[in-house]
């Protein structure tokens, strides 16, 4: 039944945290998605209802907001050290800042991600998400050279990969 569902999702989602890294974080990184899984099913009739009520788009981008936004937070658990660095972290997110926001937002930085943002909502439907644009093939292929090479500098001078710390 329902019960044995959600079972095997916090377990199943337990074990691909532990399977990230033997560490307290990325176990709470894996029961993370399972909670949104959990959520998931248990809001599938409220959101029926709410999609009703809201226009298309804005039902649409709310749901992939709520998505990155809770996606990019269980990262916080991926990335850190440890499960105290990663509560640390979030204690300093949520209270104030301990630095300037702007000293961390570069112009080539905000640039990119605005750019992966844009690809990844047009993306949505289609096979990649220039093709929806009616531009020439090979803008296309600039455009994808420059985001790689500008991504692949980014990891060349700064943190390496995190597959590549273990």
């Amino acid at each position: 039944g329902t019960a044995g569902i959600l079972w095997a999702l916090f377990i199943t989602f337990g074990i691909i945290g532990l399977w990230h890294g033997a560490d307290w974080n990325f176990i709470v990184y894996g029961l993370l998605h399972g909670l949104m899984l959990v959520i998931e099913l248990f809001s599938r009739k409220r959101r029926k209802k709410l999609r009703k009520k809201l226009p298309k788009k804005v039902f649409a981008i709310g749901g992939w907001l709520i998505t990155m936004l809770y996606w990019m937070f269980s990262l916080v658990f991926f990335r850190a050290k440890n499960i105290e660095h990663a509560l640390g972290y979030l204690g300093q997110l949520f209270s104030s800042w301990a630095i300037e926001p702007i000293a961390v937002l570069s112009i080539p930085l905000a640039f990119n991600l605005v750019l992966l943002f844009l690809v990844e909502w047009m993306n949505k439907t289609q096979e990649h998400g220039l093709a929806r644009l009616k531009i020439p093939s090979f803008l296309k292929y600039a455009f994808y050279f420059i985001l790689f090479n500008s991504i692949l500098n980014n990891l060349i001078s700064g943190t390496p990969f995190i597959y590549f710390q273990f």
